[in-house]
């Protein structure tokens, strides 16, 4: 088993600049750009250096072969947000660029004659335009948020599996979604009850090969919210916190993702101020000791079982325990 990220320089030289108009009441503005340079030069002549010497023929032509990359883009953004007594309203534009990354580029996994995983020097930086629109209201007993975006992403480096071997390539995308908040506070401002639900959900426009056809775009939450109650006086505090989600259903079954069952959960905690230089903090996580999973099991993340083919979804801890004692000076 041969496992290598080969030695790799990577320069990034960026220039940034930013520009804004704020105002309490009526139309603001902020505005960014920035120019980013990046230059990747692998070294190569570790394909022949002493700890590489019993490598596959294959896993040394690999190496050989790393091209230098040079990246050289433009990004920024524009927000516009309108202000009106307690609530705004905002419009933002943005673009946005990530290159490959190391494990991208150039990391390899060779065993047993065959590439279980493969970087893709080639590769183009993801570009990403998108629009946020949202809206909110804020008052001293309670206020609301709602937020909704739109990405179209060009080049986005997507991880793929083709027979045994996990690579990259460049597909086109595009992910929406959106949250909604809200939050009530009462009896003079020692208690305070909030909530929220966020939702996203991601479409592939191209395929990294020819011979998947699955349009759900991999590493989507599902629908989350969560709903939480908060005691707070200044020197007692408390928190009844509950965290749920439904099913993924939504998922790219050929690229290594497994629907996952949706949960809830309870987390407390508690605290006391004892006066002016010490406080005491614990709380239960997973109260009930639910079993269940935040993350799926795209082939991009690498973790793999014992066998060396499936992805494994990981489970969040059980109930969790925890308390600390602090003082400040």
């Amino acid at each position: 088993r041969q496992t290598r990220i080969p030695d790799v320089d990577t320069t990034n030289l960026a220039f940034y600049v930013e520009a804004k108009s704020l105002a309490s009441q009526g139309l603001g503005w902020e505005a960014g750009a920035r120019v980013e340079r990046t230059s990747i030069k692998p070294n190569r002549a570790l394909a022949d250096a002493t700890g590489y010497s019993m490598q596959a023929q294959a896993v040394k032509n690999f190496i050989r072969a790393l091209p230098d990359r040079d990246f050289t883009n433009l990004t920024g953004n524009l927000l516009l947000r309108y202000r009106l007594g307690q609530g705004s309203a905002w419009v933002g534009v943005g673009h946005g660029v990530r290159v490959p990354d190391a494990k991208e580029y150039g990391f390899i996994n060779y065993m047993n004659n065959n590439w279980m995983l493969k970087g893709n020097p080639y590769l183009n930086e993801t570009k990403n335009n998108e629009i946020d629109l949202g809206v909110e209201h804020q008052t001293e007993q309670w206020g609301v948020k709602v937020t909704a975006f739109y990405s179209d992403l060009t080049d986005y480096i997507y991880a793929y599996k083709s027979g045994m071997t996990t690579t990259f390539a460049n597909i086109d995308a595009h992910i929406y979604g959106g949250e909604v908040a809200a939050n009530l506070v009462m009896f003079d401002g020692r208690v305070n009850l909030e909530g929220s639900l966020a939702y996203q959900r991601g479409k592939k426009d191209s395929q990294p090969i020819a011979s998947q056809n699955d349009e759900d775009l991999a590493e989507m939450t599902p629908l989350r919210g969560r709903v939480a109650l908060t005691y707070d006086d200044s020197t007692l505090y408390g928190r009844i916190e509950w965290l749920g989600a439904t099913s993924q259903e939504d998922i790219d079954e050929a690229n290594g993702e497994k629907k996952i069952a949706g949960y809830g959960i309870i987390n407390l905690k508690a605290g006391y101020t004892i006066g002016k230089h010490w406080a005491l903090n614990g709380g239960i996580n997973n109260l009930l000791d639910q079993t269940y999973a935040l993350n799926n099991s795209y082939v991009g993340r690498g973790v793999i079982s014992a066998s060396g083919n499936n992805v494994l979804v990981l489970n969040e801890p059980g109930r969790a325990l925890y308390a600390n004692l602090t003082y400040r000076y």
